[in-house]
C-alpha cells in the first residue's frame, strides 16, 4: 500500500521526497478511515483519492495557499463516478461543478477536494452540519442529473 500511495502522490507532485512524505499521511488518514470503506474491490480507489487529496493539499502548501482552486486543480483529485475515469469525464465534472453557485462550489471543494468532514466543511462554512449535509445530498443529486443528461445526449 505504501508503494502505491507514493506512486499516486509522486503524479501530482513530482518530486520523491514530497511524494513520501504526502504518501505518509495519506496512509494515516485511511488507516483512521479505514473501516468506513466497505466493499474491497474499491479499496484501491479510495486510497488513491486519498493520496491524490493529500498531495493537493501539500502542494497548496507549498505554494502558500490553504487550498487548491477547482479551475487550477490538474484532474487529479476530481471526483470521479467510475475507478480510472477517463480525462473527458474527469472534465465533464470540473466543467458541471463550475456551473454551481460560488457557495456550492465551496461546499463540494471542501468536503470531496480536501476531504473534510462534515463537521469540519460547517464549521468553515457557518453552517450547521445537517446543513451541510442535505446541501451536499442534493448538489450531488442535481450533478449526477446534469452528468447523465449529457451522457444521454
Amino acid at each position: 500500500m505504501r508503494s502505491f500511495c507514493v506512486r499516486e502522490t509522486f503524479r501530482v507532485l513530482r518530486c520523491p521526497t514530497a511524494a513520501e512524505d504526502a504518501a505518509q499521511e495519506a496512509l494515516a488518514r485511511a488507516w483512521l478511515k479505514w473501516d468506513r470503506c466497505h466493499e474491497e474491490e474499491r479499496r484501491a480507489a479510495w486510497l488513491g483519492a486519498i493520496a491524490r487529496n493529500e498531495a493537493l493539499r501539500l502542494r497548496a502548501r507549498q505554494h502558500g495557499r490553504r487550498e487548491v482552486p477547482l479551475e487550477e486543480d490538474d484532474g487529479a483529485g476530481v471526483p470521479q463516478a467510475e475507478p480510472g475515469a477517463s480525462v473527458a469525464e474527469r472534465l465533464e465534472v470540473r466543467r458541471a461543478v463550475g456551473h454551481l453557485k460560488e457557495v456550492d462550489q465551496e461546499l463540494v471543494r471542501l468536503r470531496y477536494f480536501e476531504d473534510l468532514p462534515h463537521a469540519e466543511v460547517a464549521e468553515q462554512m457557518g453552517m450547521t452540519e445537517a446543513t451541510v449535509r442535505v446541501r451536499l445530498h442534493r448538489l450531488r443529486r442535481r450533478l449526477e442529473r446534469e452528468l447523465g443528461d449529457q451522457a444521454a445526449a
